[in-house]
């Protein structure tokens, strides 16, 4: 859980740096149409995936699986399956 916090962070963090002017891995302020919904759901799936994320983590369930752990590993690790969905969603362009 602790890997898949850090790599939906990183995803957010690249988003950042490829749409951000003058920062260094920038692409493009806006995606090529061909690949716009496709870039919107991936950047939405990596925000929802950051976000439950946080939550697992702020809640001390890196260390314990005591109180609300439970049910934010479940909402964390489903918000991590649609992003790797998204990610694979990405294959004809790669």
């Amino acid at each position: 859980m602790m890997s898949a916090m850090y790599q939906s962070q990183t995803t957010d963090i690249e988003y950042q740096l490829a749409t951000g002017p003058g920062k260094k891995g920038f692409i493009a302020e806006q995606p090529p149409q061909e690949i716009s919904a496709l870039f919107a759901d991936t950047r939405q799936a990596a925000v929802e995936a950051r976000d439950a994320g946080a939550a697992w983590d702020a809640a001390g369930c890196s260390a314990t699986a005591a109180g609300d752990c439970g049910a934010l590993a479940v909402t964390f690790d489903r918000a991590i399956g649609d992003l790797m969905s998204e990610f694979d969603a990405w294959g004809p362009y790669l």
